[in-house]
């Protein structure tokens, strides 16, 4: 019998021939195309190419046959595409299309569209009409409205295209031609298909479909090369038997190739997805056929031609012919090759044996350093079920022959090969001693055997694995261990942002499992089945243990864990309940609901195998029928009647008969009833006295109270007279509840019923015993630690030493301490008030002299943040009893700067005493710093208003809005980048972003219970949010511009909004119906709020109007007009008795809500305000500004309480938190800045640059600088204060000049005058005049006799200093002259000009020497080399030049800056130049080679004038932004290890230096070779030092953000602020710090 041949139109093959004529039926083998898609435009005419030499080579095979063109839909069985792809899939099938028609059509597309300027364009929606204009113009309109999919039950041909939603990139979604079960797409036309095939989201907008309408995205996806999912396609629709003859993969070119990054990126993909279906389906020949063009697609995207010709040349290689033949002939014969069944098999379900051998254990991890990253993972060692702790609680399997029907049916589950979202995850839930654990021990050991498990976690009340912190970093490092792909990674991961594994649940999650898990799985192939189990979820800390259920529900949800099944179990919690009942995503057992006949026999079968032999089998039987049903109950009897001590038969069964006494011979034998009878055979002995019973029964209260397991030794020391020897033998009495190995091992309580049992006795004896029992505890543990804590408790070394590379910090701090530092609190707080308030004293004298240490016993063992907590708690008590106000305020503190801490990263506990300890003052000055010396010490004038920034949240884009959840844990933002971004407002964590505006964020409000979250957006409309899944629940829409302010009633049933369509309209929040318009404003609503009870909204205008209206009738009740410009913000006090109201014209106003009368102004901002809101108390108002400061004000008095400032732009909107200790503010610096609302503020006035400073100069002893910003002032060049003012004749100083001997100072004016004056007293000594207009330029000759002057009346004047008499006046310039300067010998002088000249003249004669030409724009600045030989020159060309000064040749141009340069100067040994710019920035120059050292960041405006100290070790710089700087540019001494000198650089700096090469290494110290150390401030804040030559850098101060513009190489600033500067003289660092402390306290 002959082999059928592929199909083609009747008319074109014979009779005999097997054609498809009518469908690719179940028998005929299969031919399948595949398009890989790639961005719209780009390479896409390669693949028509390809196809038409494809189908040329089978026409030329069917010549005999055929006498008309064959079609792509003649040959392939099924055509799949991506992105343009796609739509040439439906070009092939729906329209019957040859390769040349679609070639015909491609090229029109590509002419009309994809080279248009529309394409390139931000308008998306023109862009779309372009496209669907096209599409109707030139291809048929009666089919583009047909619907894509046909009627047709045996469809000739069929295609799809793959699309995904942009909300859910990780699950594909197929557009298809052809009937399907599994429709998982809306309908669509063929014209939507074609639309949605071409969207890539760069230009065109997410394509909706749908009711509710759903976004779809074609192009750009990670399902760009369709081969798998065709497969999947065929395999679903024919079953296993279907029999292929051959694949065909068609790329649009190879990534090498390919300069667009995107397309790229999209291109490798393929090729990785290409390359891994090659590789399975090496073993059978003429199967898989992949044909990718590998070069020559890097032409212009307009020369299709060029693409054809590259293409062409492809196809003409030997290697591509050979495919070429071989896939004709496979073609033309169609021969069964394989089975659908085993290609499916081949790429998804691979047996267990080789699933575990493709991903091994992280011993395959590609290096050491991404295992050693891995290890720093904080997980819980107590957590796997093969764990030591596992053998310590005693978890065992289950009994042979029991629970046989529930672990079968756990087993095929796990087993079933087939990944469905719907059957994703296992839920086991009953109550306390059904079994659930020994259930899932005994589950997790069958897979684990099978290779199945890929993480188990065992969540204990006794173990480090019920912190919840510990979950998820702990199954990360389990799947790092099965799958080395996840390994990479998630090191890649952790590399990149460490502080992720110790952030919120939320990152926790989303950064070790999701992202890493959706990178790590093969694109479009799904990863072999493996299970995460995790018992005893109801057991995390806090109840975190439904938060844990929600996060990973969500991501099952949305198929985040393609591969991953989740295991779990639980008590049946009401909160975990009401997750789990509704997730739909697989089996549920409940174990309390097992028919009670199979559980009592299994428990039967237990205690047979127990028992049998040791006990009758009477007894036995009676024994199960009184545990009924509960395991835990038959474990514990069992443990009761085998104790560890060797019992004869007659005990055994006097032990039995006492449990079955004659009041109890009628019911069942609870648990509760157990364990009384277990207590009262351990603790009533007639041979105890009632006193050593009662002293027993304190050791086992003692023991069930600690807040986790703890060793005898420690039992023994917390209970004051008790020995080692009596705890144990407690312990070995209640061998059936409790058990210990060693005396240093931790006791464990077998089950958590018993410790339930034992803590929840309700009668009031009882509960004092218990009372009393954690006041006994709480009192120890004090006494301990006034004992125990000392500095450097742990040794550490050196300063540079993480907390991560020590030793377990517990050998060192010991379990004592660490339990009695950990755990304090909380037995305090459970004690009895009487108790409480006389432990206040022995509290009190802790945190004053041991305070300090035992936050950093805290910090080393990882429980920081639990300090900070328990101080704040700490204030609110004493403050109860009244007790010190000083210890209340040193509570207080204490919390302010354990933020601080905690936001360091990493943390490094050394630096608690060398960063943060030196920069507070107040009670922790004066309580914890005695003792300490040779510290960091920071002066400062003031304690400015960006002292009390607590956190800077870099948030990548300008924060619009921002709000405090009501709990205070989060801050809302909306911003310019179009999203919604949740933050953890402690850390700065970005926890969520709420994706779906097309437009800027404006405002958001969140709901009271913090479940919703309202935004509104440029793009007109108004969202709600789910706080929790973070899914859009309702769109509102009907304004007619953008939303500008969003605000939500107390109760969340309304939300109000305000547009620049000039309209306030209210909504429902459940339905989003609109319920009522305002139209009363004449311009743009720039703010809305809510009164407190809801009755009433408070509107502001552009029209400079606040309206209040009547939220029931839409009835305006007052019109509030005092304002004279926009009003930007409103709010209501919480007692809705007042309003505060902020406008563009500065000021902020306070109104009487009721009656509308103006209460205060509030004057201060130097512009406009945007944002104002009352604290939570009502006593004190926020405001924000464009003039970049926040201000918070008094609202009775409406006088200022502080101003901060920090902000490098506008600051657009502020909150208060819901305490009222912080406000956060957002700008449009793109950062988020947390304030610490108490801080201190300076009382004393300053004195402050009122104007830019155009000129600053050194004293030429060093000592002092002078500087020229409106007025004259000469401050202390070392310690920053003024020394003198001069501000006496009224007009501006234009520059600043110093005489040689320091003793006299020189200045040029806007007065035209040049005036001398004593630099000591300020005395004016001459006036010199002469010139016509203002003066610019000024300088002493080096002898000190003459001076010269450079004015805007284009003159340079030589004057005698002594006598002001003119002597010479040089005339040549066309222009302004801008600088003069005399050369060291003092015979010349060099001037620049705006006529783009510098000139140089003799002194003497006055005579023009020189004419140096070659600026393009005017020179701003010049200056003489030391020797002076050479002059430099700096101008508006954004160049710096230097010149020979003899022969007037340029010897060298130095470029860099990106604006004009305003200031030029030599180094005193001529080696450097500096220069200042309009780019805010001062660079160093090596004068010889013209190479860039650093460069200088810090100043907010233009850089007008800059000068070298003297010994060439700073710079001093001026600027607009009203703010000298002093920089550190040379080498400094330092007094730690063998350093010889320091050098301060800008991290700019080490990129180009040859001699750095940065790798980070985790500890060393300073014991080198002298060398030359470099310092300088990463962004994180921390000072990093770095060894010339060596490479490594150690960290060697921390930076809290308020400082950190101040330094390193800052070494001054002096601003209208006042200054701040840090002093490292006499610090020690590195291995000798410890020596900082001297033991006074």
């Amino acid at each position: 019998m002959s082999e059928p041949t592929l199909g083609v139109p009747d008319k074109l093959v014979s009779p005999e021939v097997g054609i498809n004529q009518t469908k690719p039926t179940d028998s005929r083998p299969l031919c399948i195309l595949t398009l890989d898609g790639g961005i719209p435009g780009t390479t896409e005419s390669s693949q028509l190419v390809i196809v038409k030499q494809i189908v040329h080579d089978l026409q030329c095979r069917l010549e005999e046959k055929a006498d008309c063109p064959v079609r792509p839909c003649d040959v392939f069985d099924y055509i799949a595409g991506s992105g343009m792809g796609g739509v040439f899939a439906i070009l092939f099938e729906t329209f019957e299309y040859t390769v040349e028609q679609a070639l015909d059509f491609y090229c029109k597309l590509h002419e009309q569209v994809f080279l248009s300027s529309h394409w390139k364009s931000k308008d998306k929606d023109e862009t779309r009409n372009l496209l669907e204009a096209t599409l109707l113009r030139f291809l048929p309109q009666d089919t583009l409205k047909n619907a894509l999919v046909k009627k047709t039950k045996n469809p000739k041909c069929r295609a799809l295209t793959c699309a995904s939603n942009p909300d859910n990139i990780t699950h594909p979604r197929l557009f298809r031609t052809y009937l399907s079960r599994q429709l998982n797409s809306p309908e669509c036309s063929v014209l939507d298909a074609i639309m949605l095939s071409i969207v890539d989201n760069d230009h065109l907008e997410p394509y909706q479909l749908g009711q509710p309408a759903e976004d779809f995205s074609g192009s750009g996806h990670r399902f760009s090369n369709p081969a798998t999912q065709v497969l999947r396609e065929i395999h679903s629709i024919g079953g296993s038997e279907c029999i292929l003859s051959c694949i065909v993969s068609i790329g649009a070119g190879h990534p090498g190739s390919l300069k667009d990054e995107q397309l790229g990126a999209i291109v490798r993909d393929c090729v990785r997805e290409a390359d891994e279906l090659g590789s399975r389906f090496a073993g059978t020949e003429c199967l898989y056929f992949r044909l990718n063009v590998q070069q020559g697609l890097q032409v212009p995207l307009d020369r299709l031609g060029k693409i054809a010709t590259q293409t062409n040349q492809y196809l003409s290689s030997t290697e591509v012919e050979t495919v070429l033949t071989s896939l004709g002939e496979q073609l033309h014969r169609r021969p069964e090759v394989l089975s659908i069944g085993k290609i499916v098999a081949f790429v998804q379900d691979i047996s267990f044996s080789e699933k575990k051998e493709m991903h091994q254990d992280i011993k395959h991890v590609r290096n050491a350093q991404d295992a050693s990253i891995l290890d720093q993972l904080e997980i819980s060692k107590d957590a796997r079920h093969d764990s030591a702790a596992a053998y310590k609680v005693q978890r065992r399997r289950c009994t042979v022959d029991t629970r046989v029907g529930i672990l079968q049916q756990i087993e095929s589950w796990a087993r079933s090969v087939q990944y469905l979202l719907e059957s994703s995850l296992f839920w086991i839930y009953g109550l306390a001693g059904t079994g659930k654990t020994t259930i899932m021990q005994t589950i997790c050991e069958i897979l684990d055997e099978a290779g199945l498990l890929a993480s188990s976690y065992f969540c204990s009340t006794q173990l480090d694995s019920k912190e919840s912190k510990r979950i998820f970093p702990t199954i990360a490092r389990h799947l790092a261990r099965h799958n080395s792909m996840f390994a990479q990674h998630l090191a890649a991961k952790l590399r990149d942002d460490p502080e992720c594994a110790h952030a919120v649940l939320p990152v926790q999650f989303e950064e070790l499992l999701c992202t890493p898990w959706r990178v790590a799985c093969p694109h479009g192939i799904e990863p072999f089945v493996c299970v995460v189990a995790i018992d005893a979820l109801d057991e995390c800390d806090s109840n975190h243990g439904d938060e844990v259920l929600r996060l990973i529900l969500d991501a099952v949800k949305t198929n985040q864990f393609q591969g991953l099944k989740f295991l779990i179990t639980s008590r049946p919690v009401p909160t975990i309940i009401e997750r789990a009942y509704g997730m739909k995503l697989g089996p549920q057992i409940a174990l309390h609901e097992v028919s009670k006949m199979e559980v009592c026999n299994d428990v039967g079968r237990f205690l047979n195998e127990q028992l049998a032999g040791k006990l009758d089998p009477a007894y036995i039987r009676e024994l199960t029928d009184r545990a009924d049903g509960l395991f835990i109950l038959a474990s514990t009897l069992v443990k009761h009647l085998l104790p560890s001590r060797p019992l004869s038969w007659s005990e055994r069964e006097r032990r039995f008969e006492r449990l079955l006494t004659p009041t109890q011979q009628d019911k069942k034998v609870g648990l509760d009833e157990l364990y009384n009878q277990i207590l009262n055979g351990a603790l009533s002995s007639e041979e105890l006295l009632k006193d050593e019973l009662e002293y027993r029964s304190r050791i086992l209260r003692a023991i069930a109270c600690t807040a986790e397991p703890t060793s005898p030794q420690v039992i023994a020391r917390l209970l004051d007279g008790t020995t080692v020897e009596d705890v144990m033998v407690v312990v070995q009495s209640l061998h059936s509840v409790l058990f210990v190995g060693t005396l240093e091992d931790p006791i464990y309580i077998i089950h958590a019923s018993f410790q339930e049992f034992v803590t929840s006795q309700t009668d009031s004896s009882s509960k004092r015993s218990l009372s009393a029992i954690h006041a006994t505890l709480a009192q120890s543990c004090l006494s301990h630690m006034q004992e125990l804590l000392k500095f450097n408790i742990c040794d550490i070394r050196s300063s540079f030493t993480q907390d991560g590379a020590l030793n377990p910090p517990i050998r060192a701090i010991g379990s004592l301490l660490a339990y009695a530092c950990q755990h304090w609190w909380g037995h305090y707080k459970q004690s009895n008030r009487n108790a409480q308030k006389a432990m206040l004293a022995s509290i009190h004298r802790l945190i004053q002299e041991k305070g300090l240490f035992w936050i950093e016993a805290m910090s080393l063992l990882g429980h920081v943040r639990d300090c900070r907590d328990i101080f704040a708690e700490y204030a609110s008590v004493s403050k109860n009893f009244q007790r010190s106000n000083k210890v209340q305020l040193l509570a207080t503190e204490a919390v302010a700067m354990i933020s601080l801490f905690v936001s360091m990263y990493p943390r490094t506990t050394s630096q608690l005493y060398l960063s943060l300890l030196p920069l507070w003052e107040g009670n922790i000055f004066s309580c914890w710093r005695a003792g300490f010396q040779n510290l960091p010490h920071v002066i400062s004038r003031r304690i400015d208003g960006n002292r009390g920034c607590q956190l800077i949240i870099d948030a990548a884009a300008s924060v619009n809005f921002i709000v405090f959840s009501s709990d205070g844990k989060r801050i809302i933002s909306g911003t310019s980048s179009d999203v919604v971004e949740i933050w953890d407002a402690e850390s700065g964590q970005l926890l969520a972003q709420l994706d779906g505006h097309r437009g800027s964020v404006n405002c958001v409000a969140v709901s009271r219970n913090v479940k919703r979250i309202v935004s509104g957006s440029d793009d007109k409309t108004i969202r709600i949010w789910d706080a929790e899944s973070r899914q859009q629940l309702v769109r509102l829409t009907g304004h007619r511009g953008s939303v500008n302010c969003v605000a939500v009633s107390p109760d969340f049933k309304q939300v109000v909004s305000g547009s620049n369509d000039r309209t306030v309209r209210i909504w429902d929040a459940e339905s989003g119906n609109q319920l009522r318009q305002h139209n009363g404003h004449e311009y743009s609503v720039a703010s809305v709020a809510f009164s407190p009870d809801g009755r009433q909204v408070v509107s502001g205008s552009d029209d400079k109007t606040v309206g209040i209206w009547e939220v029931k009738s839409g009835i305006p009740l007052r019109l509030l007009n005092r304002h004279n410009k926009s009003v930007m913000s409103v709010a209501f006090s919480p007692d809705g008795k007042q309003l505060a109201s902020g406008s563009e014209d500065r000021t902020v106003r306070i109104w009487n809500a009721e009656s509308g009368r103006q209460l205060h102004v509030l004057t201060g901002h130097g512009k406009s305000v945007w944002s104002v809101g009352f604290s939570p108390d009502g006593k004190q108002v926020a405001s924000s500004s464009q003039d970049k400061t926040l201000r918070i004000w008094d609202a009775k008095s409406g006088r200022q309480l502080r101003q901060f400032i920090g902000h490098d732009k506008s600051v657009l909107s502020i909150a208060f938190s819901p305490d009222g200790n912080q406000v956060a503010s957002g700008s449009h610096d793109d950062t988020i800045r947390i304030w610490d609302v108490n801080s201190e503020q300076q009382q004393h006035q300053l004195h402050e640059f009122d104007n830019e400073v155009d000129s600053v100069v050194f004293s030429p002893d060093g000592k002092q600088i002078a500087c020229g910003s409106g007025d004259m002032r000469i401050w202390d060049a070392k310690t920053g204060q003024q020394l003198l003012q001069v501000n006496g004749w009224g007009r501006y100083v234009r520059s600043i000049a110093f005489s040689p001997d320091s003793k006299r100072v020189l200045s040029g004016s806007d007065d035209q005058s040049v005036r001398i004056w004593d630099a000591g007293s300020g005395y004016q000594l001459r006036k010199l005049t002469g010139h016509e207009s203002s003066v610019i330029s000024v300088a002493f000759s080096p002898d000190g006799k003459q001076v010269v002057s450079g004015s805007y009346d284009k003159t340079v004047r030589i004057w005698d200093a002594e006598s002001g008499n003119q002597l010479r006046q040089l005339n040549g310039h066309q222009s302004a002259v801008e600088s003069v300067a005399f050369s060291p010998a003092g015979k010349r002088v060099a001037s620049g000009s705006w006529d783009r000249s510098v000139r140089i003249w003799d002194t003497e004669s006055g005579n023009q020497l020189r004419l140096l030409n070659g600026h393009k724009s005017s020179v701003s600045s010049v200056a003489f080399s030391p020797d002076g030989k050479e002059v430099v020159s700096g101008s508006g060309d954004c160049t710096v030049r230097i010149w020979d000064s003899e022969f007037g040749t340029q010897v060298r141009q130095i470029d860099g800056h990106d604006e004009s340069v305003t200031s030029v100067a030599f180094s005193p040994d001529g080696k450097q130049v500096a220069s200042g710019s309009s780019d805010r920035t001062v660079r160093i120059w090596n004068a010889q080679s013209g190479r860039k050292l650093f460069q200088l960041n810090g100043h907010k405006d233009r850089v007008l004038s800059v000068a070298f100290s003297p010994d060439g070790k700073r710079i001093a710089s001026g600027s607009s932004d009203s703010t000298l700087w002093i920089w550190d540019v040379g080498p400094r001494e330092f007094v730690a290890g063998s350093i010889t000198s320091v050098r301060f650089l800008n991290r700019d700096e080490l990129a180009p230096n040859p001699n750095l090469t940065l790798q980070y290494q985790r500890s060393r110290s300073l014991s080198l070779k002298p060398t030359t150390m470099f310092i300088y401030t990463r962004k994180d804040g921390w000072v990093v030092t770095l060894m010339e030559h060596v490479g490594f850098e150690n960290r060697l101060f921390w930076l809290p953000p308020a400082l950190r513009p101040f330094y390193p190489p800052v070494h001054l600033v002096i601003s209208n602020g006042g200054f701040n500067k840090i002093d490292l003289s006499g610090c020690t660092f590195g291995e000798g710090w410890s020596k900082i402390y001297r033991g006074d306290y």
